[in-house]
């Protein structure tokens, strides 16, 4: 996440505008390091919806009204549940193999610790949420993004849910 701007009451500029790029370190570093610059952004006016990606070989640029263009819009949250599960095998198996162990028992059940113990870490910074926007014409266009850690954005649910409520309410003062 590059940049998170919400201001419902601005009546003439951008009422929200959210530019992501992909996650991780590694994207993080050719977008900073070499300059290189994919990235997708979600602007709301007080007319229209834009979604644009653009990367080093394409760019794309949609135009949605507020008036008649948008059919419903929601966010959504992933977490993915399967590293809890995983978790629960690595202890499991940690404790089994630390159990039937005749020497270094304890460094089984150790290691099986360590590894739940990253796998949970993993599954409470893997988050994502997306923000999706569905027109009249049946096709949807999304933005999804985790909490920036390197970027310093602090974006959760809530303010997802912030940006639906005034996309939302904008759609209906556009169509009054």
């Amino acid at each position: 996440m590059k940049k998170f701007h919400l201001e419902p009451d601005n009546a003439e500029g951008n009422i929200v505008t959210i530019v992501a790029r992909k996650a991780g370190l590694f994207a993080w570093i050719l977008t900073h390091l070499f300059k290189i610059l994919p990235e997708t952004r979600l602007t709301v006016t007080p007319k229209d919806i834009r979604f644009g990606y653009k990367s080093i070989a394409t760019e794309e640029n949609v135009l949605i009204t507020l008036k008649v263009g948008v059919s419903h819009i929601y966010c959504k949250y992933h977490r993915p549940v399967w590293l809890l599960v995983l978790s629960a095998a690595a202890l499991l198996a940690g404790m089994i193999l630390g159990g039937i162990a005749f020497y270094g028992g304890w460094a089984y059940l150790i290691l099986g610790a360590v590894v739940a113990l990253l796998l949970i870490l993993l599954f409470h910074f893997n988050k994502s949420i997306a923000i999706v926007i569905a027109t009249n014409s049946n096709t949807k266009y999304a933005i999804k993004f985790k909490p920036s850690f390197i970027e310093g954005q602090d974006v959760n649910l809530e303010k997802a849910k912030e940006v639906v409520k005034v996309i939302q309410d904008q759609i209906i003062k556009e169509q009054e």
